[in-house]
């Protein structure tokens, strides 16, 4: 019996997804997707909740190879035209950061503001140690210079 080698590929390399073996794997992922969302949440948490429940599950490398095909398969995309100069976004980012004090050595937490021209990509980010309005204002007069230009950094 004479096989194309399209054929034969897949036959050495099936599609994984189609696997009965993996069904349980990708009825896991939607739950999985929820969980990463969360501040703190990886991958490797996930894949070692996992292995404690299904011991002869896939390895790690092959979760993540598997956790993007889905994800790829879940990937709905809109693009979005900004018109220059037309808007700003902007907000505080992530977990909170932290300065150190080089003479005292005093740790202290600082929030992480970011702005972004959508159109052209010009972002500017800078600390303060309050989402408050004074910190809130200050940090967007900072965006500009005394043109009244976006900054670049």
């Amino acid at each position: 019996m004479k096989l194309s080698d399209k054929e034969l590929y897949s036959i050495v390399y099936p599609a994984s997804e189609d696997k009965p073996e993996h069904d349980i794997l990708y009825s896991l992922f939607p739950q999985m997707d929820v969980q990463l969302s969360r501040v703190g949440v990886t991958k490797l948490m996930l894949w070692e909740q996992y292995k404690e429940n299904y011991p002869d599950g896939v390895q790690y490398s092959q979760f993540c190879e598997h956790y993007r095909r889905y994800e790829k398969s879940q990937q709905i995309t809109c693009v979005l035209e900004h018109k220059a100069g037309d808007k700003m976004m902007v907000d505080y980012a992530g977990k909170k950061l932290h300065l150190t004090d080089p003479q005292s050595g005093e740790i202290r937490p600082v929030e992480f503001f970011v702005a972004i021209l959508p159109c052209s990509q010009y972002t500017y980010a800078e600390a303060s140690f309050t989402q408050q309005t004074p910190d809130f204002c200050i940090a967007l007069a900072m965006l500009y210079n005394g043109s009244g230009e976006f900054r670049r950094p």
